[in-house]
């Protein structure tokens, strides 16, 4: 990420976006957890059958994606 201002105007940053997993380790613990979010839903598909809605609004998050909060959270 980096920060660009001008003295000409008002100061505005402006961030520049990072791939996902360009600036962490193999052995961060983000990858772990993914690894278990993936086998969890692997092995109790039943639980994630209603993550794909077919009428009204579409969802903000994923099962998944909540699972893997809430085990980063417990850490």
């Amino acid at each position: 990420m980096s920060l660009v201002y001008d003295n000409n105007t008002c100061e505005q940053a402006i961030f520049t976006y990072a791939f996902p997993g360009q600036n962490l380790n193999n052995d961060n613990i983000v990858f772990t957890v993914k690894k278990i979010v993936i086998n969890f839903k692997r092995d109790f598909p039943l639980l994630f059958k209603d993550d794909i809605k077919t009428q009204g609004r579409p969802k903000e998050y994923y099962l998944d994606e909540l699972l893997g909060f809430v085990i980063l959270w417990s850490l």
